[in-house]
């Protein structure tokens, strides 16, 4: 089987031949530029990792602090992530995750530690803390991870 040229068209002008997509590079991001909104990202969510462990330790106050700092790191991998031109799919999704643990997660379980006292005594809270937990972490949730989704449509 042979390959013939449409006639009148030559095989190698460059209307037929594929030519790739350069990627464009901006000079001020190398590879750290890259790297640095995700690696904003992954201090967004220790962060929120760590108000859970101090919220479950006994220190909602720290715990506080330390989704103020998430706040912080979100504000800035946001901003990295467009003044770099890498912005993707994935730090989106990424960044979308990391807020749900850092203010969904851990506000509810800060609320849950902090507030064992005033609805069920003895540290745990009560059934309807336990409920409230639920429903902030769930609404904290389908808030984050509806913001990337809305961009993208």
């Amino acid at each position: 089987m042979e390959l013939k040229a449409v006639e009148g068209q030559n095989p190698s002008s460059p209307r037929t031949r594929r030519r790739r997509r350069s990627r464009k590079r901006s000079s001020r991001s190398g590879t750290f530029g890259h790297v640095l909104p995700s690696l904003l990202t992954t201090g967004n969510l220790a962060a929120g990792f760590f108000a859970i462990v101090k919220a479950s330790t006994g220190e909602p106050l720290v715990a506080s602090y330390a989704v103020f700092v998430a706040a912080v790191f979100d504000v800035l991998d946001g901003r990295a992530a467009r003044l770099l031109g890498n912005e993707s799919r994935f730090g989106a999704e990424y960044d979308s995750i990391a807020d749900t643990v850092s203010f969904g997660v851990a506000p509810a379980v800060i609320a849950f530690h902090a507030g064992g006292g005033l609805l069920g005594g003895g540290g745990g809270g009560g059934d309807g803390l336990r409920l409230y937990g639920v429903r902030f972490a769930s609404a904290g949730s389908l808030q984050c991870n509806h913001w990337p989704l809305s961009r993208a449509v």
